[in-house]
C-alpha cells in the first residue's frame, strides 16, 4: 500500500526568509531560489484523488497540496532570485506573496524536494539515500517475511476489478457476515467441549499445513480488501504482499 499522503498547509515560517528590521525585505528579494529535483512527479487533480499532489520516488511520499501551490513549484525550473521568480510568477498569471513563495520554499527545502546543494543540503541528501539503501537491504534479507503477492502491477489489477468487487463488498456483504459469525459463536458456545476436541487433534503435520493455507487464504482477502478501499477512497495501489 501506499505511504501516508502528507498535506502542504502553507503555514510555516522560514528563519533565513524573514527577520525584523530594514534589511528583512532585502534578504527575501535576494534569496537564491533552488531549483526542484527533476525526479519528483506531478499528478494533477482527478488522477488520485482530488487534490493534486507531488511525488517523491526517492522517500516514496505523497504531498498533497493546491492546484495553485502546484503551479508555483512547477516553475521552479532553474535557481533564480525570489524577486526574480515572482516576476516570472507575475508574468505567468500567478498571483504570489513574498510570504507564500517564502512558506512553499521551506516547504520544499524540509522535504528535500530541492536538487542538493553543497554543504547541508547535500549531506541531508546523500545520507536520506544511503538509508534507503540499508533499508531495501533489510527488506532483502526479510524476504522470508513478507512475499508479495501477483500480479506485479496491483493498481492496474484493482482498477479492472473495482467495479466487480463493488459487488462483493457492499452492506449487505457485511450483513450477511456479521450474521454468519454470530450464529459461529453461538454454535461454538453450545459445542465448546466438541470443538476443543477437534482442535486437538488437528495440531498434526497434515493439520499445520491445513491451518497455513487457511491462514493463506484469509490474509490475501484482507489485503484485498485493503486495496479495494484505497481504490474507493482514491488512492493508488503501488505494491501489496501477506507477512508471517
Amino acid at each position: 500500500m501506499d505511504k501516508e499522503i502528507k498535506e502542504y498547509s502553507g503555514n510555516a515560517q522560514n528563519p533565513s526568509l524573514s527577520g525584523d528590521g530594514k534589511n528583512a525585505g532585502t534578504q527575501k528579494k535576494d534569496y537564491i531560489i533552488s531549483s526542484l529535483r527533476s525526479d519528483i512527479k506531478f499528478i494533477p487533480p482527478g488522477q488520485h484523488g482530488e487534490n493534486a499532489m507531488l511525488y517523491d520516488p526517492l522517500s516514496e511520499a505523497y504531498y498533497k497540496l493546491s492546484e495553485h501551490s502546484c503551479r508555483i513549484i512547477q516553475m521552479m525550473d532553474s535557481p533564480c532570485k525570489m524577486q526574480d521568480f515572482l516576476k516570472r510568477a507575475a508574468d505567468a498569471g500567478l498571483t504570489v506573496t513574498e510570504e507564500e513563495l517564502a512558506d512553499i520554499i521551506l516547504f520544499l527545502d524540509q522535504n528535500s524536494l530541492f536538487v542538493p546543494e553543497y554543504g547541508r543540503t547535500g549531506k541531508k541528501y546523500e545520507s536520506y539515500k544511503l538509508l534507503m539503501e540499508k533499508s531495501r537491504i533489510l527488506r532483502a534479507a526479510s524476504v522470508y517475511l513478507f512475499f508479495k503477492l501477483p500480479p506485479i502491477y496491483p493498481d492496474r489489477f484493482f482498477t479492472a476489478t473495482a467495479p466487480a468487487a463493488k459487488l462483493v463488498f457492499n452492506r449487505y456483504s457485511v450483513m450477511f457476515l456479521v450474521i454468519a459469525a454470530l450464529c459461529g459463536y453461538i454454535l461454538l458456545a453450545r459445542q465448546w467441549h466438541e470443538a476443543c476436541d477437534s482442535f486437538i487433534n488437528s495440531l498434526s503435520w497434515a493439520g499445520l499445513v491445513n491451518y497455513f493455507w487457511a491462514l493463506l487464504v484469509t490474509k490475501s482477502i484482507h489485503e484485498l480488501s485493503h486495496g479495494y478501499t484505497a481504490k474507493v477512497l482514491g488512492a493508488k495501489v503501488r505494491a501489496m504482499g501477506v507477512s508471517f
